[in-house]
């Protein structure tokens, strides 16, 4: 994926708006900047397994700051530190806030895996809190989905690929805030696009329908109680 056009967003700002870009280079993803998040923008650090190890973050950026380097102390205002375990699994995420002398820990999230390699349990703490969340899947679909959890929440998915899965398998970029319809929960672990969510009570919170391209991709996004449609790019 390389950019993602809201309409909305694009008729309300008009010649002032740009989509949200991601910005390779030799094959990766160097930075990104998400217009729908108040311009926040990514930049990625990668270590010697080839993963993303991390992610600096800046606010209030344009397309024009994209090739920026931000990673110098005092240049952002957070960054995120990834840990893989010895095969290389993500397991943890670590995130910061810089108050212009130190680093604070404001939220962490660790990832459990099964013996058939699905994350089955996902636990988040943010600094406020006196007890972690700890959500576990307790069913899974033949792609390795999780259909329901702990919380009595049901997803149900289509069959075809999730961009941010994709950005997660091949460069280990998981949970950054995209403001997108693709984004909802930890959406990066899925194989499939989630389309809706139904919680305890039957009730749907969450719906979105997707049209695609012919490699059935998903280009464009109509997500419930939203007055926008996003357009996808490859």
């Amino acid at each position: 994926m390389t950019s993602v056009v809201d309409s909305e967003f694009q008729d309300q700002h008009g010649e002032y708006y740009y989509p949200d870009t991601i910005l390779y280079e030799n094959g990766k993803p160097k930075s990104a900047i998400f217009y729908q998040v108040s311009g926040l923008k990514y930049q990625f650090e990668y270590g010697s397994n080839g993963k993303v190890s991390t992610v600096y973050s800046l606010g209030s950026q344009n397309i024009e700051d994209l090739n920026d380097d931000i990673s110098a102390v005092g240049s952002h205002f957070g960054k995120i530190e990834y840990t893989y375990d010895s095969n290389d699994r993500f397991t943890r995420l670590d995130s910061y806030e810089y108050d212009g002398e130190n680093y604070n820990l404001v939220l962490y999230q660790t990832f459990d895996y099964d013996d058939q390699n699905r994350v089955y349990r996902f636990t988040e703490a943010n600094y406020y809190q006196d007890f972690p969340d700890v959500i576990i899947a307790t069913g899974f679909d033949e792609n390795g989905n999780v259909i329901s959890d702990s919380d009595g929440y049901i997803y149900e998915f289509d069959d075809s690929p999730n961009p941010l899965y994709i950005l997660f398998k091949e460069f280990g970029i998981i949970n950054i805030e995209t403001g997108t319809a693709l984004e909802y929960g930890i959406d990066f672990l899925h194989k499939n696009n989630l389309v809706r969510v139904t919680d305890e009570n039957g009730e749907i919170i969450y719906s979105v329908h997707y049209t695609y391209d012919e490699d059935n991709y998903p280009i464009t996004a109509d997500q419930s109680g939203s007055f926008s449609i996003e357009y996808y790019s490859y």
